[in-house]
């Protein structure tokens, strides 16, 4: 069994870390001391100026009083606070999985609700609960039928009555994103905003280096944030532990889609021996059926019934009736 240093060492030329493994999406995004990569995502996601969200965002701590780089990267949610009028909080996951799991959905539910009720005490004033928004960065469409990039749910009524504006959802399918984006389906159909926000999730999944690269500068940004942006990603590659992470990732990964690939034949073979099962019934019951119609009238043609009654009492035809006759005679 190859050990945790060989393994680390296995990353091979041109190839890195993706950000769809969450600790190094927090490294990159989660880090106080490079909130204009943050603040970038944000200002695309929400359509709003980067100038308007520049120096106006915080990230909320949750036990992090550690100062490394490598420590900060992974024990911080990424909850931000929008230094505004409105109090906003947002919070952002990353859902790396082959197929949509409503207990992942349910899980992040109850983080957004921990982040709304945060520093709301029972019995205060309730309108200072800050509008939260959950983001979704999924690998799978939450809802398969009206297939979306970017879904928004709020919490409304039949009628599209909102309830409260106090919470919103976005599920964005990354995995989608970058396969529009390997196959060049893309340009020319969004603004500048929108591609931005388009190839910042599509390089959500990239492993090389040269595609990511050539991704991130296609960015309408600064020539300080794209580089950020590499500098960090870099940075990754070289962190021993952080891949030792991802190695252990990956590995649980194949076995967890194993397991979904081995439940599916399972469903698969047990759906076919149903449907098999219950064909063989029921060609079983229709040849007993069958049969039993000719026991009848074999009784009743011996009892000197006339062929137009046992046919019209059995259901066989005149022409049945007279094959099983010379058959019996």
């Amino acid at each position: 069994m190859p050990t945790i240093a060989k393994r680390v060492s296995s990353l091979e030329p041109g190839k890195k870390i993706p950000l769809k493994f969450d600790p190094a999406f927090k490294m990159m995004f989660g880090n106080p001391d490079h909130l204009e990569l943050l603040t970038f995502f944000l200002s695309r996601l929400f359509r709003v100026d980067y100038e308007d969200l520049e120096g106006r965002i915080e990230l909320v701590p949750l036990n992090m009083p550690n100062q490394t780089l490598t420590e900060k990267k992974c024990e911080r949610d990424i909850v931000v606070k929008f230094k505004t009028d409105n109090e906003y909080r947002v919070e952002v996951e990353v859902n790396v999985q082959e197929e949509f799991h409503q207990q992942i959905m349910n899980r992040n539910l109850y983080y957004m609700n921990r982040v709304a009720s945060s520093g709301v005490k029972e019995s205060e004033d309730y309108e200072k609960i800050p509008l939260t928004y959950l983001i979704n960065l999924n690998t799978y469409y939450v809802d398969p039928i009206h297939q979306k990039l970017i879904d928004v749910y709020t919490f409304k009524n039949d009628e599209g009555y909102e309830y409260s504006q106090i919470l919103k959802i976005y599920n964005i399918n990354i995995a989608e994103c970058y396969d529009l984006w390997y196959h060049n389906r893309y340009q020319g159909k969004m603004d500048e905003a929108e591609e931005d926000l388009f190839l910042l999730c599509a390089s959500f999944m990239m492993d090389d280096v040269e595609t990511y690269n050539h991704c991130i500068d296609k960015l309408h940004t600064t020539h300080h944030i794209k580089n950020t942006m590499k500098e960090v990603s870099e940075k990754m590659n070289q962190d021993e532990d952080l891949y030792a992470r991802y190695y252990s990732f990956e590995e649980r990964q194949k076995l967890e889609n194993q397991v979904v690939l081995n439940d599916a034949v399972k469903k698969a073979t047990e759906e076919a021996t149903k449907i098999a099962t219950e064909k063989a019934t029921k060609i079983a019951t229709e040849k007993a059926t069958e049969e039993t119609k000719r026991t009848i009238a074999k009784n009743l043609l011996k009892n000197g019934a006339t062929m137009e009654f046992v046919s019209k009492s059995v259901g066989l035809s005149v022409q049945e009736l007279e094959e099983l006759k010379d058959s019996t005679e």
